[in-house]
């Protein structure tokens, strides 16, 4: 997750909230069939566990908390820049080795993860020399990991041997980390136009990637909140067709699931947004799943932030996130954000998306968690949860409309 650019709220009455046009489903007739059941083919949490910070020792932790909190899965940043250090093809055997521990790691307590390829290295990056220097030194605080790959094949071939080595051990393979966020200048995937550039990537690395792995779903997207206009974007440089679920992070900054909220701001609401890129998929003509691969809340300290939450309203917002999203058959999987506070600053909002404190110390989220994981977890693909939805028709609520 990156730091969220902050904007301004017009706070809504429930009233009001009933005339903002947002589309309420509603039974098509009084026999309709009996509503889906509420599940999730895979839900998980968020872990670093690649990063070098943690030890054996901390993966295990990290692993054996996942399996007590009933998870199926869990999200992981694999990064390109570290797997492939050296030149096309050159696997760095120390890194190679922590992933193959961790999903080793994970198959034995039943675990399937999502790994999720993320930054370019030196070598391939097509930043500029000025900031390359040569590949010397720390480039990877100059920025270099973060610029585009200059050859879509380079990428193709990084995520195919990914998909290669592990294959039907892992759930998903998702490609890249919000190519649409942006902020001060500040993005991960660095290019001249992020959208036709991310959807070249994903073009070249699907066929790729099915050649060695054909029933592994490849995830595209990965979107900073619930962006459908980059998710237009990307369908009118024609990405449809190139994956098998679509990726978002639809954060709900400070408010539980389904508080009402401005329908204006719909890109920042959970239910709202999800709704909406939803429906920009179905008239596109894209239906495969939604994967809701990070979605949390952070427990900074009150007044250092607006996104700051009390421990125990995290737990109850992450857990209702949960439930509402298995209340709804086009999504696949839920991801919370994260395991593992970032650091121990109660002011720093990013530091505090922990479900645990950097001590370990559970906060009021791994039960909540743990328990709606529990009640949704299921084995059916989502073919088949679409196949038992009831046929719904939606209800205009009419314009919205400020009052006062």
């Amino acid at each position: 997750m990156l730091r969220r650019a902050t904007r301004t709220l017009i706070t809504l009455t429930a009233a009001a909230v009933m005339a903002t046009g947002l589309a309420v489903a509603t039974p098509a007739a009084a026999g309709a069939a009996a509503p889906a059941p509420a599940t999730l083919q895979q839900v998980g949490v968020q872990l670093h566990a690649l990063w070098s910070e943690n030890t054996p020792g901390d993966v295990t932790r990290q692993l054996d908390l996942l399996q007590q909190m009933r998870a199926t899965s869990f999200r992981v940043d694999v990064a390109w820049s570290s797997l492939m250090t050296d030149g096309r093809g050159i696997i760095n055997s120390s890194y190679r080795s922590r992933l193959d521990a961790l999903v080793a790691g994970a198959q034995t307590r039943g675990l399937r993860p999502v790994l999720t390829i993320i930054e370019t290295p030196c070598w391939a990056s097509s930043a500029p020399e000025a900031t390359k220097l040569g590949c010397t030194g720390a480039y990877w605080d100059r920025g270099v990991t973060k610029y585009a790959p200059a050859s879509t094949a380079d990428f193709a071939a990084a995520a195919s041997w990914v998909a290669a080595r592990y294959g039907s051990r892992i759930a998903a393979l998702e490609l890249w980390n919000e190519p649409n966020y942006v902020e001060e200048g500040v993005s991960p995937l660095v290019a001249p136009d992020r959208a036709s550039t991310y959807a070249a990537m994903v073009k070249a690395a699907y066929p790729a990637v099915k050649r060695v792995a054909p029933a592994l779903p490849v995830l595209a997207g990965a979107l900073s909140f619930a962006d459908d206009v980059f998710l237009k974007a990307l369908y009118a440089r024609g990405m449809r067709g190139s994956y098998d679920g679509i990726s978002v992070h639809p954060y709900n900054e400070w408010r539980a699931p389904g508080a009402a909220h401005d329908i204006r701001y719909y890109k920042y609401d959970f239910v709202q947004g999800l709704t909406k890129v939803h429906e920009v998929m179905l008239a596109a003509g894209d239906r495969t799943p939604v994967w809701i691969t990070e979605m949390g809340y952070t427990t900074c300290a009150r007044g250092a932030d607006k996104w700051c939450v009390t421990p125990e309203q995290q737990g109850t917002y992450l857990a209702a996130a949960v439930r509402r999203a298995a209340a709804w058959p086009w999504v696949a999987g839920f991801f919370a954000y994260n395991l593992r506070d970032k650091g121990s600053s109660p002011s720093s909002t990013e530091d505090n998306f922990g479900l645990v404190t950097r001590n370990y110390a559970p906060k009021p989220g791994v039960a909540a968690l743990g328990a709606a994981f529990a009640a949704v977890r299921t084995t059916a693909p989502v073919a088949t949860r679409l196949q038992q939805a009831p046929a719904v028709a939606t209800r205009a609520l009419g314009p919205w409309k400020r009052s006062g």
